[in-house]
């Protein structure tokens, strides 16, 4: 979720993803292996691939060169979060959401995790923050696609649910095309707002374009576990992955 609709009104961090940048990390890191940042990509597209060892390997390095390392601790926050360890990764994304004041992803994983260990302080906690950072940044930029549908998800998890299905169509009228936004929306509507048909519309469209590395992420999120067993989630999945496969992804 890292598209932008409308002027440029500051700067924001945008992490690196593997995906696009997994060939420059392996170029940096022979030419310098002490970048943290090359070490946590290239992290990234090992734990994507499912090898946990190796990938767990270059996050423990990327944080051993730089403990302050948004990267690194992004990395190792996901990589941990994907094997249900929730309590190891809300310690990288709590330290995440404070090296990046303008990042939402952090705070939205951070939610996450709370929510899956079922600790509603730490998500009440996390959600406002993410609200009040969403807001804030809307007073800037009231077309800010990235503050809108963070700020959607974490009024969802706050219990606000007609103000965040408010939000979640102002973000899908901005930009309807963009993937990661649309399942991050859609995990907020299973979790929080406990709406199957709204998630499974919102997510379908991402489906149908994601890549290898999304489908990974949609196998195992907690957030998604209240239609895992719904037969047009089922069809949804088993689309994407014939498809991610004749792609040879």
């Amino acid at each position: 979720m890292r598209s932008r609709s409308g002027p440029e009104s500051r700067p924001r961090y945008r992490p690196i993803w593997p995906g696009v940048h997994r060939q420059a990390a392996e170029t940096a890191l022979r030419l310098d292996p002490s970048q943290p940042e090359a070490h946590a990509v290239k992290g990234r597209h090992l734990s994507d691939r499912g090898q946990k060892a190796e990938a767990w390997a270059e996050f423990e390095t990327a944080l051993s060169l730089d403990p302050t390392s948004f990267e690194a601790n992004m990395g190792a926050g996901r990589h941990r979060y994907r094997d249900g360890r929730f309590d190891e990764a809300i310690q990288y994304f709590e330290r995440a959401t404070d090296l990046a004041d303008d990042d939402f992803d952090a705070l939205g994983m951070l939610t996450s995790s709370y929510a899956a260990l079922g600790d509603a302080d730490g998500l009440q906690r996390a959600a406002r923050r993410m609200l009040e950072r969403a807001e804030r940044t809307l007073t800037h930029d009231n077309g800010d696609v990235v503050a809108t549908s963070y700020g959607a998800y974490a009024l969802a998890a706050l219990g606000e649910g007609v103000r965040a299905k408010e939000w979640i169509d102002q973000a899908l009228l901005i930009d309807p095309a963009n993937q990661n936004m649309r399942y991050n929306l859609a995990c907020a509507v299973c979790v929080y707002l406990k709406d199957a048909d709204l998630a499974l519309a919102v997510l379908e469209p991402a489906l149908e374009l994601a890549t290898a590395a999304m489908l990974a992420y949609v196998e195992t999120d907690p957030d998604l576990a209240a239609v895992r067993d719904d037969p047009r989630f089922a069809a949804m999945l088993d689309a994407a992955r014939k498809r991610t496969a004749a792609a040879g992804e």
